[in-house]
């Protein structure tokens, strides 16, 4: 039988949040060579600060007594676990922490025997950590090291590598002090990414067909792609040839108003508004601040658009 100790490091002085920040928690994960299982290993960080990132990552979960373990935590346990620390961070911080927990939360860890396969596979595990739906494809060369006198050895891994990639590792002996060993290869990275099916002109609309997912080869640092769902209905800011990747920085929100499109402009509160016409002097998208003009006193002025054919006087 397995023994677990569930441990919480409150760290709370020291940490700050911006409005959208989320903590997504993965649900498998491979672990190599532990002893602590820290947030770190088992979650995403989305609109945090990198420092605070790293402040995040080193509170500690789990312990294990065990050389080999299997660990399942239910997403109501991890949600007791994180309850505690969370409201009192909201509470200090003024701002909402999302965590969006599966089901489940499957943690495997195993202790390798120090070897270029069991290096290998620890390499996937925290790359995995960085971006879970990518796949690698890489080889690896380790330093020789007797495996009979290394008691565990630690990778830094702090982003997905480039080509080539020189990575340091931390080897701790069992009668000696630990040394810094580097590691080296060369790496591709693949991604599901959504791909043209048509060619696309510039300012166009995309609709559901002209995209598709399809696995394709890049650097992590230009594959941060939008999903299918979030393609859909977007307008292209350049023109896509037939089977080219489509980024998420290269498409936005149509323009729901049009130069010289009539319009209506909102002033007031709910409890008294007031409703004129006016003309767009200029394409927007929502939420965004346009000159209209008045037909009736000729004068133009500044609203935010709302929505289709309606703005809101500033």
């Amino acid at each position: 039988m397995h023994i677990f100790k569930i441990i919480l490091v409150i760290l709370f002085p020291i940490l700050s949040w911006a409005q959208n920040s989320k903590i997504q928690i993965m649900p498998e994960v491979s672990l190599f060579n532990k002893t602590v299982v820290k947030l770190g290993d088992i979650a995403q960080f989305k609109g945090v600060e990198p420092e605070q990132i790293e402040k995040l990552k080193r509170i500690s979960l789990v312990t294990s007594n065990e050389k080999n373990a299997e660990l399942v935590i239910s997403a109501s346990e991890m949600s007791k676990i994180l309850r505690a620390y969370l409201v009192q961070a909201e509470r200090q911080t003024g701002a909402k922490i999302d965590v969006v927990l599966p089901p489940q939360i499957k943690i495997s860890i195993k202790n390798l025997r120090y070897s270029s396969d069991s290096v290998t596979h620890q390499l996937n595990a925290e790359l995995k950590k960085i971006c879970q739906e990518c796949i690698y494809e890489f080889n690896v060369r380790a330093p020789e090291i007797d495996s009979a006198t290394v008691s565990r050895w630690e990778l830094e891994v702090t982003q997905v590598p480039q080509g080539n990639f020189s990575i340091p590792m931390t080897v701790f002996y069992k009668n000696r002090a630990s040394t810094t060993e580097w590691i080296s290869g060369r790496i591709k990275v693949f991604r599901y990414s959504p791909v043209t099916t048509r060619f696309i002109r510039s300012g166009d609309q995309i609709q559901e067909g002209d995209v598709k997912l399809e696995l394709r080869e890049g650097t992590y640092q230009n594959m941060r792609m939008a999903k299918i769902s979030e393609v859909i209905g977007k307008m292209a800011l350049k023109t896509f040839r037939r089977g080219e990747i489509v980024g998420n920085k290269q498409i936005a929100e149509p323009y729901v108003i049009g130069f010289g499109d009539p319009v209506k402009i909102e002033s007031g509160s709910s409890a008294l508004k007031i409703t004129i016409d006016g003309v767009a002097q200029q394409r927007a998208r929502v939420g965004e601040v346009i000159r209209v003009k008045i037909p009736r006193t000729q004068k133009t002025v500044n609203a935010q658009v709302i929505s289709k054919k309606k703005v809101e006087l500033r």
